[in-house]
């Protein structure tokens, strides 16, 4: 099937004559595959092609509102997976996320634990507009902690997301979040960062970087 539309992409360039039009294509039929029901095409790349500069496929691990909400429905689909990025829509409308290169499930025999992750970063949208957060050097060596009960996993001063977060209030954003981030990444005065204090959530999305 994928060799079929290649071709069909091929030669309505030829035809036209631009190289343009048939990256255009390649890239529509890539987000096409996402699969997100939560960002649209422009906020797409400007995480995943702009911020992520993913040219590799994306996998949809998980979707709450598909696959449950509570925390053995994450991790029976998110375990043992590195290169995760996350997104979440608040119940108030808040639309935001992060992305760890290391694996969400935590150590074995652990009831919780937190893992350096030079790569981590948390994001949110402001419409169209892209904020991303990266945390101080001296805060990198717990950037993602992960939980066996009560919470999915935590972006270290940033946000976390608690068991059955659709009705239970476990999730919130992290009080202190602009003195833990390179000072680049802050937001307008202001602005605040994430779901806010005690949210719901609509859904969350689950993407594995292949």
């Amino acid at each position: 099937m994928e060799q079929d539309e290649e071709k069909t992409i091929l030669k309505l360039d030829h035809h036209i004559g631009s190289r343009v039009l048939t990256n255009f294509y390649r890239t529509t039929a890539k987000f096409a595959k996402l699969e997100s029901k939560l960002i649209n095409y422009s906020q797409y790349l400007s995480l995943f092609k702009g911020e992520l500069n993913i040219h590799s496929s994306t996998k949809l691990l998980f979707r709450s509102s598909r696959d449950g909400f509570s925390l053995s429905d994450f991790h029976s689909r998110c375990d043992n997976q590195p290169k995760l990025v996350i997104i979440v829509k608040a119940q108030r409308g808040e639309l935001f996320g992060g992305y760890t290169s290391q694996n969400i499930n935590v150590a074995l025999n652990c009831s919780s634990d937190s893992v350096r992750d030079n790569d981590s970063f948390t994001f949110q949208f402001g419409g169209e507009k892209l904020y991303v957060f990266r945390l101080l050097p001296s805060r990198l060596e717990h950037a993602l902690h992960r939980y066996s009960s009560s919470y999915l996993f935590a972006f270290s001063f940033s946000f976390w997301i608690g068991d059955n977060a659709n009705h239970q209030t476990l999730s919130s954003s992290h009080g202190q979040t602009e003195e833990n981030i390179l000072p680049e990444g802050r937001l307008p005065p202001g602005k605040q960062y994430f779901g806010g204090m005690n949210f719901l959530i609509e859904d969350m999305e689950v993407f594995k970087i292949e």
